[in-house]
C-alpha cells in the first residue's frame, strides 16, 4: 500500500476518495476503519510534507479531509492521535491551500464521515461480525 511504502501523500488521497458516504452498519464499519487511516497517515507524515500532500488532494478530498479534521479534534484522546497540535498543523496548512470556502462547505454539509451505530445494532453485534 502507499501508506506501507513511505508515500503518504498518495496514501492519503486514496483514503480520501474512497471515503464512505452510507448511513448503514457496514458504512459505520468502512467509516472507523477510514478515520483510522487517516489518524495514522496525520501521525506519520512529517510536518515537512504537509504542505504538499495538501496541494495534492482536489477541492473536493480537501472537504472531506476538513471533516475528518474536526472529527478528530473533537475526539482528542481517542486512537494514536498524538495531541492537538498535529491537527492544528494539518488545519492551518489546509486552510493555507484550500481557503475558508473549505470551512464554510464542511460546516454546512449535512453529511458526515462519522456516524453513530443504527438503534437496530449494537455493539456487540459489530464486534461479533
Amino acid at each position: 500500500t502507499a501508506l506501507a511504502q513511505g508515500r503518504r501523500p498518495r496514501a492519503l488521497g486514496i483514503a480520501l476518495d474512497s471515503a464512505p458516504n452510507v448511513t448503514n452498519v457496514e458504512g459505520a464499519k468502512a467509516k472507523n476503519l477510514t478515520l483510522q487511516t487517516v489518524v495514522s497517515i496525520l501521525n506519520s507524515t512529517k510536518s515537512s510534507e504537509i504542505n504538499n500532500a495538501v496541494k495534492a488532494l482536489s477541492q473536493d478530498a480537501q472537504d472531506i479531509f476538513m471533516k475528518y479534521l474536526y472529527k478528530d479534534m473533537g475526539m482528542l484522546g481517542w486512537g494514536d492521535v498524538s495531541g492537538s497540535g498535529v491537527l492544528l498543523g494539518w488545519h492551518e496548512k489546509l486552510t493555507e491551500v484550500a481557503g475558508t470556502g473549505c470551512i464554510v462547505r464542511v460546516m454546512t454539509d449535512r453529511r458526515t464521515v462519522w456516524m453513530s451505530i443504527p438503534p437496530t445494532a449494537n455493539a456487540s453485534s459489530i464486534a461479533a461480525e
